[in-house]
């Protein structure tokens, strides 16, 4: 089966396994097309690499324009400027459209795809990953199929020790749609990749709730608020 995924950026059959990485060379924040090609490019080396395990003779190319012959996955972003997790799975004639709200909804839509297709993400790294046997045809959805952005506050892990800075936890996260970590320097660009909304901070209840921190009236804490405190 030959597949082609069509990307909305001129030049994807050449240059999109350098975008797919360019993260470290990228604003997030400022540089929106450059963070969605960036992010796009990377879904659409994960549909490739994924398809082309699980699908006999199976070969997928990715470009810039249909091919006539190949079954054809558009990946679309209706809005550069916004992370947009929301996606819509759209039947085409010979193909589907994967159109998210923004960049990560690409991305998501895209695993949402490739759940179809049988793959799970059990842990991260290659013993975590459940593979479908080998197939002839992809499983499609029969229309269209919308998904809304999920528990929008943010969905992630607190987490201490050697994962902190694991970039095989990270692509577990977001296969799973997992989005929120803490901001480490050297993964930062990484997670922004992936989707994710970083965050900072730590423990400070127990600075702000000592019993001898001295307030305004010059009590303690604790002289002021005993009923705040277990007795």
């Amino acid at each position: 089966m030959k597949i082609t995924i069509v990307l909305q950026f001129e030049n994807a059959n050449k240059d999109v396994a350098n975008w797919a990485i360019e993260e470290r060379t990228i604003n997030f924040y400022q540089e929106y097309e450059k963070a969605a090609r960036c992010t796009i490019a990377y879904a659409a080396m994960e549909l490739k690499t994924h398809l082309e395990k699980c699908l006999e003779d199976g070969y997928v190319e990715i470009d810039d324009k249909v091919n006539g012959e190949a079954f054809t996955i558009w990946l679309v972003a209706k809005d550069y400027t916004i992370r947009g997790e929301a996606y819509s799975l759209i039947p085409e004639e010979n193909g589907v459209r994967i159109e998210g709200e923004g960049r990560v909804g690409v991305l998501y839509g895209v695993y949402e795809l490739l759940k179809m297709q049988g793959w799970r993400w059990y842990s991260p790294g290659d013993t975590g990953t459940y593979a479908p046997k080998k197939q002839t045809q992809l499983t499609l959805p029969k229309k269209k199929q919308t998904y809304e952005t999920i528990a929008k506050v943010g969905r992630g892990f607190s987490l201490d020790g050697r994962l902190n800075e694991n970039e095989e936890l990270f692509v577990w996260m977001a296969r799973n749609r997992l989005n929120v970590f803490f901001n480490f320097p050297n993964t930062c660009r990484f997670m922004q990749k992936l989707g994710f909304i970083l965050r900072d901070g730590g423990h400070i209840f127990e600075r702000i709730l000592h019993p001898d921190r001295v307030m305004k009236s010059g009590k303690t804490l604790w002289e002021e608020h005993k009923d705040w405190f277990g007795m």
